[in-house]
């Protein structure tokens, strides 16, 4: 018999059997450039979610990581790490993860592959917005917003996929299916590689229940 899922293993809305994919399909739909739907969203929301000076930022930020972002390295990619436990106060980075970051199957990204679109469009699935608010307890820090494009973009695609009728999430889809569309683009040009995957999470792990060689799915993962 199988064993019951339990935890994080659990869709409480059903999982695959409540899935509808036929709503993710998207034919012949070409957008247009990701960058301009980004600069329309705060006037396109009508949630009025995003502000012009969030938006103002993240162009910014994106401009800034293209370069970066061709000339990585396994090396350029532990000294991040390093800087982000150093800045947090959590000690020496763990052997392993040295170890694993080290061997990255990291190449250099062609632009004709992937390309600055694509960039965007990896970056606003894993970029957190901030606002100019010092955070009460750690003053060198500031607040997150409220709300994060790649946050609502997940809450909206788990509502979405489940969703018995579509109702006012037609709109919703309307309005972040350029995002989804370049994102689904950006994630097949990137090269198929094999490498130990690390993901962050706010939530504890029971260890037991993932003994050495099970498998399965678990955090999006």
């Amino acid at each position: 018999a199988a064993s019951v899922a339990r935890g994080r293993m659990t869709v409480a809305t059903g999982g695959f059997g409540s899935f509808r994919c036929e709503r993710f399909r998207l034919g012949d739909y070409q957008p247009g450039r990701l960058k301009d739907w980004l600069e329309a969203l705060p006037g396109a929301d009508p949630k009025k979610r995003f502000s012009e000076e969030q938006i103002k930022d993240v162009v910014q930020k994106w401009e800034e990581k293209c370069p970066k972002v061709r000339g990585m390295t396994p090396a350029k990619v532990l000294e991040l790490i390093e800087a982000a436990y150093k800045k947090d106060h959590k000690g020496p980075v763990p052997e392993k993860v040295k170890t694993d970051v080290q061997n990255l199957p990291i190449q250099a990204i062609d632009a004709t592959v992937v390309d600055d679109e694509a960039v965007l469009a990896l970056l606003l699935y894993s970029l957190e917005l901030y606002t100019q608010d010092p955070d009460p307890e750690d003053p060198t820090k500031t607040l997150p917003c409220r709300y994060q494009i790649y946050g609502e973009f997940n809450r909206f695609c788990r509502e979405w996929a489940h969703a018995e009728e579509e109702g006012p999430l037609r709109a919703e889809w309307e309005l972040f299916k350029p995002l989804f569309y370049h994102l689904n683009t950006a994630i097949h040009a990137l090269p198929a590689a094999s490498a130990v995957l690390y993901r962050g999470g706010k939530y504890g792990v029971e260890a037991h229940d993932y003994p050495l060689g099970k498998t399965g799915a678990w955090g999006g993962a």
